[in-house]
């Protein structure tokens, strides 16, 4: 897995235009990819507004596109409930693992110290009354609104997925 490459993305649907058009000169061929590359780019259905991502789209979609985002970043869903539109995840904040100086990695000793490393929290969306629009918190593994730096690297990784 690796990040979008939207300049990548646009030259294979370049040549995919051209190649579907039946273009066989280079004028044409460019002439395709040149569309592709001025296209307008789609509206943003994510927006990271302080300690939630609010999502232009219901809860049914919502809740579906959450799972996915869950799922591409790398979080561990232990469990989930979609009546209260809950997902209970582990995240281990793999920057803060990397920060360990040599000796203490090197004396470290097994999963004791994983364990004690996953920290677990509750990804809740909620559905609008309006039904038009969903909102994403964090919070803790209590049920309290998490507002840690964890939790808004959490909700970043979410919403730069569901954008």
């Amino acid at each position: 897995m690796r990040p979008n490459d939207p300049t990548l993305e646009a030259q294979f649907l370049g040549r995919l235009v051209a190649r579907l058009t039946g273009a066989t000169e280079p004028a044409q061929v460019q002439a395709a990819q040149a569309k592709v590359e001025n296209a307008a780019p789609g509206p943003q259905r994510a927006k990271l507004l302080g300690d939630r991502v609010e999502v232009d789209e219901g809860f049914d979609r919502a809740w579906r596109r959450v799972g996915l985002a869950l799922d591409r970043v790398g979080f561990t869903v232990e469990d989930r409930d979609r009546v209260q539109g809950v997902y209970f995840v582990r995240y281990v904040d793999l920057e803060a693992k990397n920060k360990e100086g040599f000796f203490s990695k090197l004396f470290s000793f097994g999963d004791d110290e994983k364990a004690k490393e996953a920290q677990r929290y509750r990804v809740v969306v909620k559905g609008a009354e309006n039904g038009n629009a969903s909102t994403v918190t964090v919070q803790d593994n209590q049920g309290k609104p998490d507002t840690s730096a964890t939790a808004t690297k959490i909700l970043s990784l979410l919403n730069d997925e569901l954008k």
